[in-house]
């Protein structure tokens, strides 16, 4: 695949046709890709929440009021709305399930070691575990 020739035939939409919509298996495969979708030490900071009826969709359109009202009709009209909603901070208990994500077979730090957190949060810059 050359990805120039890809990337030369995207385009950005700007009206959707609302009778048109995502089939079950293309919003699994959306699904899937986002949830797979790579991230810095793996950490996916991040939630997804996909609206596909109309009463999904218009809670999302509330969003796009003041500067942003424009984009109110795209949203109503698109099959599928993604928001993406990103972790901007980590706790403790967050760096440790973080942790045991990334290395379900790692074994507890000796005592002489910097708590498990502390190390994550070295690692991962969301963290907030402090030394």
């Amino acid at each position: 695949m050359d990805i120039v020739s890809v990337a030369l035939k995207r385009y950005s939409t700007k009206a959707f046709d609302a009778t048109k919509k995502l089939t079950a298996g293309e919003a699994e495969q959306l699904k899937t890709l986002l949830q797979y979708s790579p991230s810095s030490t793996n950490s996916q900071p991040w939630h997804f929440i996909v609206a596909s009826t109309d009463e999904g969709k218009a809670r999302v359109a509330k969003a796009a009021s003041g500067t942003y009202v424009f984009n109110e009709r795209k949203i109503l009209d698109a099959s599928h709305v993604v928001v993406f909603c990103a972790k901007t901070a980590m706790d403790d208990a967050g760096c440790s399930a973080w942790w045991i994500r990334k290395r379900p077979m790692a074994v507890s730090p000796p005592r002489t070691q910097k708590p498990l957190t502390t190390r994550v949060a070295l690692s991962l810059p969301i963290c907030t575990a402090k030394s």
